[in-house]
């Protein structure tokens, strides 16, 4: 989206050629403790940001581009230090942070221009799945179909996306404060989360300690209860309890992850049309 090669030294290009981007990032840090002005401090900085993305290593590509200060910049540049720090933000997981620099974005006059405005807000469709914010992210949607100049076939893969939106496509999550009351009938929570066999062996299991442990009390045999009962049931009740959260997490991610990356590959689609069609 946005050009950062000002500044590049020639060895700096030869390793980009080369696909080294890390000795290429080296250079762009030389350029910057020799720069003589904040242009070419800045402009060393977006470039190194630059190779550690192309590298996808996104931690350090934010660590970069979070050395620029955003006080005193021009709107031109603090537009584009935004959007890479939201951008890095994104690609390192960050996602509260990402959706913070965009809010920062879309109060700069750069937003305003429409092939500045649908790409941010495209990358803000994808934060907002990431943060599960689903209905949010339709609106966006939403507002970048009515921001675009359509051909037939951008048409139809915004369609797509909103689409996926809709109620019946959307992940079916499980609630985290519904399995905490069901959780306490043992094995219920497994059954909750997903498991059904291993909910009812659950239960099987801690139904089988305690008799167990009754047994044996009833008999007088108190250790062999406590020891053999009471201690396994214990272990096997909140030990299914913790299962039963695992699984229940696990499962939402799974969910979620599905969703947002078929999401993710569907509004890259369109941005690659959009771009070709620029």
């Amino acid at each position: 989206m946005f050009s950062t090669s000002v500044g590049q030294s020639l060895t700096a290009e030869e390793y980009l050629l080369k696909g080294n981007f890390k000795l290429a990032a080296l250079e762009y840090e030389r350029e910057y403790f020799n720069a003589q002005n904040n242009y070419d401090r800045y402009a060393a900085i977006l470039s190194k940001t630059e190779c550690y993305k192309k590298s996808n290593d996104f931690e350090n590509a934010f660590s970069t581009i979070d050395r620029i200060s955003l006080i005193g910049l021009s709107d031109s540049l603090r537009f584009i230090v935004l959007y890479q720090k939201a951008l890095c933000s994104y690609l390192s997981n960050r996602y509260a942070q990402a959706e913070s620099y965009i809010q920062q974005i879309k109060q700069c006059n750069y937003f305003q221009k429409r092939e500045t405005s649908v790409e941010i807000n495209l990358l803000y469709t994808l934060v907002l799945n990431e943060l599960q914010r689903w209905n949010d992210a339709k609106m966006m949607i939403l507002e970048v179909k009515d921001s675009l100049a359509l051909n037939k076939g951008e048409f139809e893969g915004v369609e797509k996306i909103i689409y996926s939106y809709s109620n019946d496509s959307l992940p079916k999550l499980k609630n985290e404060k519904v399995l905490f009351w069901v959780s306490f009938i043992p094995g219920a929570g497994i059954v909750y989360a997903g498991k059904p066999a291993e909910g009812f062996l659950n239960l099987t299991i801690n139904m089988a300690s305690l008799a167990f442990g009754a047994h044996q009390i009833y008999y007088s045999y108190y250790l062999t209860g406590y020891f053999g009962g009471a201690i396994m049931l214990q272990k096997f009740y909140f030990g299914g309890r913790k299962r039963a959260e695992f699984l229940l997490n696990k499962n939402n991610y799974e969910k979620a992850l599905y969703f947002n990356e078929n999401r993710k590959k569907e509004i890259i689609e369109v941005l690659q049309k959009k771009n070709k069609g620029a």
